[in-house]
């Protein structure tokens, strides 16, 4: 009697314990299936806001371009290459550089210099360098040296750019509308980022470097020029170059950097010539350009408010 009564109990024992495990089993099996599935639907939900987040990069990358292209007028880069010369033994010097490197120089003239060494520097040089003049420091006091060359350059049939190389430190309003009465067309000017350009008044403008000495920094310059497609005037110093303290290893190295960027399709060397055609109808583009951004600008920040709301319902639907 009392062996049947342990054997009932133990049959009973593994039956509860069967019953036990079928329900554990049941409970693991349901919470692995819920598991599995709210897996899957995160999963879903990811890649559906994932397809919305990478449409939205995509329209962020083409508002960045669609505002750099604004901000360009050009299609080009362009580099004018000047020299800052008083003596007509740099004349062969300029002449070696713009034959080896394929560009057109500009004679870059104080207005300093006497009259008579002034013709002798403009009768040696080729007639189809460019001449640009300059004063430093320049102002209301140095203008009549300004005026005294221009009647010269008039009075000897030379033309001049019509654009004055004028240094940062003269840059003010009192003398840029002192050449303006001059008859100047138009300026150089100094920024960090290089820009060009014509003021509302149909002054033309554009970026300059001067280098008097080795190690000037101008690569990063040059390389914010290009990538805006902007125009910069680079003004070696003859004087210095003469002297040693601009040296001839530094300015074959920035010769062959330039050489580099205007080889490629979308840069070149130009004349101040070119430069101030290409400024004179720039606030159109400009304008033209800016009222196109601003259309499709609008137009990509509808899509973009469109995306943000989906993406965030779908983030709602995944926290609850």
């Amino acid at each position: 009697m009392y062996s049947r009564k342990i054997k009932f109990q133990t049959i009973l024992c593994i039956l509860l314990s069967a019953v036990f495990a079928c329900a554990l089993g049941w409970m693991l099996y349901t919470e692995y299936r819920q598991e599995a599935a709210f897996s899957a639907a995160s999963r879903a939900l990811k890649e559906e806001a994932s397809s919305y987040v990478t449409q939205r990069q995509a329209l962020l990358s083409e508002l960045d371009e669609l505002e750099s292209s604004a901000a360009c007028f050009s299609d080009e880069a362009r580099f004018m290459v000047g020299f800052l010369v008083s003596d007509v033994s740099d004349l062969s010097y300029i002449q070696e550089k713009a034959e080896t490197y394929d560009f057109s120089p500009v004679l870059v003239l104080d207005c300093a210099m006497a009259e008579t060494d002034l013709e002798q520097l403009l009768d040696a040089a080729e007639d189809q360098w460019e001449v640009m003049l300059y004063a430093s420091p320049f102002s209301e006091e140095t203008n009549d040296d300004v005026l005294t060359v221009l009647s010269c350059l008039d009075s000897i049939g030379k033309e001049q750019t019509g654009v004055f190389f004028l240094r940062d430190e003269d840059n003010n309003d009192a003398n840029v509308q002192l050449l303006l009465e001059d008859g100047f067309l138009g300026y150089t000017s100094y920024s960090d980022s290089p820009t060009a350009g014509q003021t509302d008044d149909g002054t033309v403008y554009f970026d300059y470097s001067f280098l008097s000495a080795s190690g000037t920094t101008v690569e990063s310059r040059l390389a914010a020029l290009y990538q805006s497609r902007a125009f910069m005037l680079i003004v070696f110093d003859m004087a210095s170059i003469d002297s040693g303290t601009l040296t001839e290893d530094y300015v074959v190295s920035l010769f062959e950097t330039l050489q580099v960027y205007t080889q490629q399709e979308d840069c070149s060397f130009s004349t101040v010539a070119e430069t101030v055609d290409e400024l004179s109808t720039s606030n159109t583009a400009q304008a033209e350009a800016q009222a196109n951004y601003q259309e499709q600008a609008a137009e990509i920040q509808t899509q973009l408010t469109r995306l943000d709301e989906n993406i965030d319902e779908i983030y709602s639907r995944a926290a609850d």
